[in-house]
């Protein structure tokens, strides 16, 4: 594939991504509790809870990024299959490309099926992030 078809390719993806997708508000994903901030002299204050609040967005950040990676790599791989002319090289970039991403994103929901499945027989919120000796 040459490089200017790949980056007019790239380059009409962010497009239409950032065409369609809904804008980003706030940099935070949920807003923080009470176990977060605390209100001082009428203004809230970041508390030492506040790390693990921030380390639980940021996770939520990246699970929704492994998403869309995911889903462009499996782009990329398809168009590389589509492109490659019957070059069984570049056909055979393409599905390791295809098979990587599609195996990124299974074993991202494996990891995320195997939290849900302790939580559920344990009872321990592994799902949610906290610091236990933060109270």
């Amino acid at each position: 594939m040459s490089l200017r078809l790949y980056t007019l390719v790239v380059s009409l993806l962010l497009i239409l991504y950032s065409l369609f997708s809904p804008p980003v508000v706030e940099a935070q994903t949920t807003p923080w509790g009470s176990d977060c901030t605390y209100t001082f002299a009428g203004a809230q204050v970041a508390t030492l809870q506040g790390v693990s609040c921030l380390i639980s967005n940021v996770l939520v950040i990246a699970l929704q990024l492994i998403g869309l990676i995911s889903f462009v790599m499996i782009l990329v791989g398809a168009i590389k299959i589509l492109i490659s002319g019957g070059n069984p090289e570049a056909a055979a970039s393409g599905k390791q490309t295809l098979t990587f991403a599609v195996g990124g994103l299974v074993l991202a929901l494996l990891a995320w099926f195997l939290l849900s499945f302790i939580q559920e027989f344990t009872g321990v919120e592994v799902t949610i992030f906290k610091l236990p000796f933060i109270q």
